[in-house]
């Protein structure tokens, strides 16, 4: 279990948004973490795709050979 004290004003802007939507400002909070983690996570794991396509060790479609394969897919051919 985790415990955090918030600023005051914070915790005054969750109890009132908790209390606006009817939700419970524990499940405010783990929904905020939830989508703020989700966001940090393509943050640094898009660096880390990035050097992976700079050092050749990630395999990379050019916008031309997606643009055919979806014309493919679009024709049912493939």
């Amino acid at each position: 279990m985790l415990e955090i004290q918030l600023p005051k004003c914070i915790e005054a802007r969750l109890c009132r948004f908790a209390k606006e939507t009817g939700r419970s400002e524990c499940a405010l909070v783990k929904e905020a973490l939830d989508q703020y983690l989700d966001d940090l996570e393509d943050v640094y794991l898009s660096d880390k795709v990035v050097q992976r396509i700079r050092d050749g060790s990630e395999d990379v479609v050019s916008s031309e050979e997606m643009t055919q394969i979806l014309d493919l897919k679009r024709d049912g051919s493939r």
